[in-house]
């Protein structure tokens, strides 16, 4: 069964205080490991190998995959498990972190960064949450999109196609998360725009939430290697790319005020970009 919403902790050692497992019987975590760092401008050149705890796990793991949910055992609780990136699969490390789960729980880890504007490295986030009934959804959006180096360059906000804000979100800065929202089922148009909402940077095709669903939608992309877009996590640890609106994702505006006003008068020539 599972417990209640717990913190991660990223850390190098084990806490103080961990539970002792009994009788030999050892303590689990499910962990969904997803490639979100858009480091290579070639799909197939973000390939890696993610180890655990110093043996490989998987391979050839391309960006916007994920693995789906799997299980990891220790023998407290919280538990300590070491990751490690490796790129091209099997060679360096790329990325190595050390993160302490508790047991019982869902995780999200996703590995995240382009090397030039933000570096490579994990982002861990609990899935779990408390069981409940009723007609509603859960959503929680994540900005995980390195365009921009200057953290006040990445912040964006979360918009319906008619302009509202959604759940406050507001100037939301890169590694920015909503956690999870409780919304009405129902059909839903949204918009990552820049802040004042002057510009739509990712217009999301309408998307469907049921009662009882559980999504997390990750705003994505860098520009310069891969196009900025939106990729959802369901409840059950698969994943999908998300439609864009025709001419659904715009250039990041990175030139101040003057620029962002020569982007807006040539957005009728720029191509459309769209996540593939």
């Amino acid at each position: 069964m599972k417990k209640t919403i717990s913190s991660i902790v990223l850390s190098l050692s084990l806490g103080a205080g961990g539970v002792v497992a009994q009788d030999g019987e050892g303590i689990g975590a499910n962990v969904n490991i997803g490639h979100l760092a858009p480091f290579a401008p070639v799909v197939a050149d973000t390939a890696v190998s993610i180890d655990v705890n110093g043996s490989e796990a998987f391979t050839g793991v391309v960006y916007e995959n994920f693995t789906g949910y799997t299980p990891l055992t220790g023998m407290t609780d919280p538990f300590d498990v070491t990751v490690d990136v490796r790129t091209p699969p099997g060679g360096d490390v790329a990325i190595t972190d050390t993160l302490s789960l508790d047991s019982g729980l869902d995780y999200t880890v996703v590995a995240i960064g382009n090397v030039v504007n933000q570096p490579l490295e994990l982002f861990a986030l609990v899935d779990t949450q408390p069981v409940r009934g009723g007609t509603d959804a859960r959503l929680r959006i994540v900005h995980a999109a390195p365009f921009a180096s200057d953290p006040a360059a990445t912040e964006v906000d979360i918009r319906t196609d008619g302009g509202d804000v959604v759940g406050g979100l507001t100037n939301v800065p890169y590694k920015g998360n909503s956690g999870f929202l409780t919304v009405p089922a129902g059909t839903y148009d949204l918009q990552v725009t820049t802040p004042g909402g002057a510009l739509t940077l990712i217009d999301l095709a309408p998307v469907t939430l049921n009662a009882g669903d559980q999504v997390t939608v990750f705003a994505v992309g860098d520009i310069v290697n891969q196009p900025v877009g939106a990729i959802a996590v369901f409840g059950d640890g698969s994943s999908a790319v998300l439609p864009l609106e025709a001419g659904g994702a715009a250039p990041i505006p990175t030139l101040g005020q003057w620029g962002l006003i020569l982007l807006v008068l040539g957005l009728a020539v720029v191509g459309i970009r769209r996540l593939v």
